[in-house]
């Protein structure tokens, strides 16, 4: 089959030979995505063209279908859960990375912080990923509708 002009084969493995292989794969890509994400906290590459909203993301599944069939998109979908694993465990209030954060203050002062504290790190979590969302969404729609019209 050949997917954006490279020649690909087709390895066959058994039930668990493939863990091997398959894990490695996740894993390359996840730690390709963790890199680039942290070029783009840091500005080495332009967030605006490389993170993808909803619309870039059913761009990108039609693309991958009509280039690789199933096995390219169920590739793609694989990929994606493992980048929004990730994400989810980041130390950020309002995502489970940063439950696991206050837990392990916890366990280490012994003490669990206040009920106060807690919401307040909560609602900080909720206006980021919110923020970060809308910001995506306005990058996407104006990258992706607005841009491409003309």
């Amino acid at each position: 089959m050949f997917l954006s002009g490279i020649k690909r084969d087709t390895l066959k493995y058994g039930f668990f030979e493939s863990f091997r292989p398959g894990f490695n794969k996740a894993f390359t890509v996840l730690s390709g995505n963790v890199k680039g994400l942290g070029q783009v906290a840091t500005g080495q590459v332009n967030a605006r063209k490389s993170v993808m909203g909803p619309i870039a993301i059913g761009k990108k599944y039609l693309e991958t279908y009509v280039i690789g069939g199933w096995t390219a998109f169920l590739s793609l979908t694989a990929m994606l859960s493992m980048i929004l694993a990730f994400m989810n465990i980041l130390p950020i209030p309002a995502l489970d990375g940063g439950h696991i954060l206050f837990l392990l203050i916890e366990a280490v002062t012994r003490r669990k912080p206040s009920t106060k504290v807690l919401m307040i790190a909560q609602q900080a979590g909720f206006i980021i990923i919110v923020g970060l969302m809308l910001l995506i969404l306005f990058n996407d729609t104006f990258t992706h509708i607005f841009y491409n019209c003309g």
